[in-house]
């Protein structure tokens, strides 16, 4: 008898994603296997969808999200996108998440593309500072 594990899963995801890649590149969209959850005999798996801008780029939740609220926390929706000097590295402003209370502020760096979290008071005092 089959049943889900958390080593069946992984394998299963990634013929899933394999599956919804041709559906993306047929509607020209993102698709993406998200979370899952499961017991022995039942598993949810999420897709998460996304549409493609002009260039191609996916658009993401966070980044409509950052050009949606910035206002709210004293930032400009001109902001996303900026390269600033923090942490010692050079990370670009690339979302917001709203639910967040410390960490609202999603950057990218620069030199890796790794994603990390930072609070409005720091990417404040970043951006008053000229790189």
């Amino acid at each position: 008898m089959k049943i889900f594990s958390s080593q069946t899963l992984p394998d299963l995801r990634r013929d899933i994603q394999v599956a919804i890649d041709v559906v993306a590149i047929k509607h020209d969209i993102h698709l993406k296997v998200a979370n899952a959850v499961y017991n022995p005999n039942n598993a949810t798996i999420k897709i998460k969808a996304s549409v493609k801008d002009e260039s191609g780029n996916v658009i993401k939740k966070t980044e409509e999200d950052f050009k949606e609220y910035a206002d709210n926390y004293d930032l400009n929706k001109a902001d996303f996108g900026k390269t600033i000097e923090i942490y010692d590295g050079l990370f670009r402003i690339t979302g917001l998440k709203i639910k967040a209370s410390k960490r609202p502020i999603i950057i990218t760096e620069v030199s890796t593309g790794k994603e990390y979290v930072t609070s409005v008071r720091e990417v404040k005092l970043a951006l008053e500072m000229k790189i």
